[in-house]
C-alpha cells in the first residue's frame, strides 16, 4: 500500500506540472495598480511614453472557457492618479489591414475587433463595462450604460494595435486609497482570423462569459511604483505561469521530433519532397527554442508555439506520403 501511495503521489506531481492552465483557471489573479507620478500622454503610443516605463505589463490571455490562447496574444497595463485610472492595451494582430472596426462611439462595438474592460469597485452589485474597438471608438455598458465621459486613443503598426484609456474616478462615484482592492478585467474580441486566433480571449480565466465578475482579477491600488530594478520581478510574478505553459508546449512538440525528422531527412533527398527541407528547418527552430529554456524571449516562445501547431500535422502528412511512395519505388 505504501508503494501504491508513493506511486500515486509521484503521478500527481508529474501531471501537476502539465496542469498549470487548469490551476490558473481556479486562481484569482491580482494586478498591482501603481500611482503614477505623471499622467501618460493619451495618444495611443505606449512605448514612447515615459509615464508607462515603470508600470508592469501583464500578458497570458486565456481563450474563453479554455487554456492560454496561442495565436493572438494581448498585453495590458493599469495605473492610477488622484482623479482617474489609466489603462494601456497592446494587441498582437498580424491581420491588421483586415480588421473589422467600423463602429462609432455608442455603437454595437462588441461585434468589432477590439477590447472590453470591466471594473467593479467595492459595494457595486454589478460592474462598469467599457468597450472599445481597435480604432478607439467607445461605448459604456452595464452600470456605465451610455456613459462616454472617458477617453481613449488608438494607434497601430504592421502587426499590432494599441489603446490608451483614461477613466475618471467620477464615473464610479469614489476615489480609491492606497491599499484598496477593486475587481477588474480585460477581454478581447477577435473577428478577423485570417492568421488564426481564438474569437474571445480574457486575462482572467473565465469559463463561459466575460461577465463572471466573481473571477475578475483583484486590482490593488498601490501608492509607490516599484524601483526600476524590481519591475522585472513584478512582471515575472504576473506572467511566469503563461511562459511556463509555452515552454511546456514547446518541450512536448520537441519530444516528437524523433518521430518525424529521420524520415524527413530521407525524403529531403528527393526533389518531389522538397517541402521536407522547410519542415526540417522548423524542427530545428523548435529544438533551439527548447534548448534556450528561460533565456528564450517572449517573441521566440510565442513564435515557436505557433509554429508547432501546424508542424506536426504537416510532418505527419509528408512522412506517410514519402513512406507510401517509397513502398512502390524500391528501385
Amino acid at each position: 500500500m505504501k508503494k501504491i501511495c508513493s506511486w500515486l503521489l509521484a503521478l500527481a506531481i508529474v501531471f501537476g506540472c502539465y496542469l498549470t492552465p487548469a490551476r490558473a483557471q481556479n486562481t484569482v489573479l491580482e494586478y498591482p495598480l501603481y500611482k503614477l507620478p505623471v499622467a501618460p500622454v493619451l495618444d495611443g503610443h505606449i512605448n514612447d511614453d515615459p509615464a508607462w516605463k515603470g508600470v508592469p505589463e501583464a500578458t497570458g490571455f486565456f481563450k474563453l472557457g479554455g487554456t492560454y490562447t496561442r495565436a493572438k496574444q494581448t498585453w495590458v497595463r493599469a495605473a492610477w492618479r488622484d482623479n482617474a485610472i489609466y489603462l494601456a492595451v497592446r494587441a498582437y494582430e498580424p491581420d491588421i489591414a483586415q480588421l473589422k472596426a467600423g463602429g462609432a462611439d455608442g455603437g454595437d462595438l462588441w461585434s468589432d475587433d477590439g477590447i472590453e474592460i470591466f471594473v467593479r469597485p467595492p459595494g457595486v452589485n454589478d460592474f462598469y463595462h467599457f468597450i472599445l474597438n481597435s480604432k478607439g471608438a467607445r461605448r459604456g455598458a452595464e452600470v456605465a450604460e451610455g456613459n462616454l465621459n472617458w477617453q481613449a486613443k488608438a494607434s497601430s503598426d504592421t502587426d499590432s494595435y494599441t489603446l490608451e484609456i483614461r477613466i475618471p474616478f467620477a464615473i464610479f462615484g469614489r476615489t480609491p486609497k492606497a491599499g484598496e482592492v477593486w475587481r477588474g478585467n480585460f477581454a478581447r474580441n477577435i473577428f478577423t482570423t485570417i492568421s488564426g486566433g481564438d474569437k474571445f480571449t480574457t486575462w482572467a480565466p473565465l469559463k463561459a462569459s466575460f461577465h463572471e465578475w466573481q473571477r475578475f482579477p483583484r486590482w490593488k491600488f498601490i501608492g509607490t511604483p516599484p524601483p526600476a530594478d524590481k519591475l522585472a520581478e513584478v512582471e515575472a510574478q504576473l506572467n511566469n505561469a503563461y511562459y511556463d505553459f509555452l515552454r511546456a508546449d514547446i518541450a512536448q512538440n520537441a519530444a516528437q521530433s524523433a518521430t518525424y525528422v529521420p524520415t524527413l531527412q530521407q525524403a529531403a533527398k528527393y526533389p518531389q519532397f522538397a517541402e521536407a527541407n522547410g519542415l526540417l528547418s522548423d524542427w530545428e527552430k523548435v529544438q533551439h527554442a527548447q534548448s534556450l529554456g528561460k533565456l528564450a524571449s517572449d517573441e521566440d516562445l510565442r513564435g515557436t508555439v505557433a509554429l508547432g501547431e501546424n508542424l506536426i500535422v504537416k510532418s505527419k502528412k509528408l512522412k506517410y506520403e514519402f513512406l507510401f511512395w517509397q513502398l512502390f519505388n524500391t528501385d
